[in-house]
């Protein structure tokens, strides 16, 4: 990671803890350190103001058995399948594990059965492992999201495991209504404000199989 983006990144909090919006914020510093389109997402992303990023931290743990957990699909799968690619990923300032690939990685899960079987693999083993009770919420807006439930909901129930798949055309919306007494695994941050409990799922999975991708944000 470039020095620079270091630099950003501390002025970039800076700024977001002096009550600066955040697109201000984000073109000031973009602007005097000349970040690439990528850097700028991944400032984006992953530096939070200290309040935030502290209010994140303290919702966050990983669930005793039988715990109730409601999983925002392509955004928790995207994270993993980033890392099975051979990229990387970041830990953010929150505590939460994020990818930058943004819209194809949900698509390529959709359209490639065999990454999508192997993140499930990943995913059952854990839930099977703590008898969780799980809710999986994929994006009604993703190409191809009622074929890919259709083929999740026929995974699991070979695997015999009653894990219940919806397609939703508002899937952050309809996550947040479910929140209570549930555990949430996303990293979208409108979502996480909005939960009572974080559950990282694939901070897991990555920390677990794939733990050289991860990238620790330097602040």
């Amino acid at each position: 990671m470039r020095r620079e983006v270091i630099e950003a990144a501390r002025d970039y909090r800076y700024l977001l803890d002096r009550g600066y919006p955040v697109k201000l914020a984000l073109d000031t510093v973009s602007s005097k350190y000349m970040l690439s389109k990528k850097e700028r997402l991944l400032l984006y992303r992953c530096v939070h103001s200290s309040k935030i990023a502290g209010l994140i931290r303290s919702k966050t743990s990983i669930p005793p058995e039988y715990s109730k957990i409601i999983i925002d699909g392509f955004n928790v799968f995207a994270t993993i399948y980033t890392a099975l690619k051979g990229d990387q990923v970041y830990l953010c300032d929150d505590g939460i594990i994020r990818d930058l690939s943004g819209l194809h990685s949900r698509i390529a899960i959709s359209l490639d059965k065999n990454i999508l079987c192997k993140i499930l693999d990943f995913v059952s083993d854990i839930i099977s492992l703590r008898n969780y009770d799980v809710l999986i919420v994929l994006d009604a807006n993703v190409t191809y999201s009622g074929e890919t439930a259709a083929y999740m909901r026929k995974y699991f129930s070979k695997k015999r495991l009653s894990i219940k798949v919806n397609v939703e055309k508002m899937a952050d919306k309809s996550i947040i209504m479910k929140k209570t007494s549930a555990w949430l695994s996303s990293s979208d941050i409108i979502i996480l404000l909005n939960a009572e409990k974080i559950y990282d799922l694939a901070a897991e999975v990555i920390r677990n199989h794939m733990p050289k991708q991860i990238v620790k944000m330097p602040l």
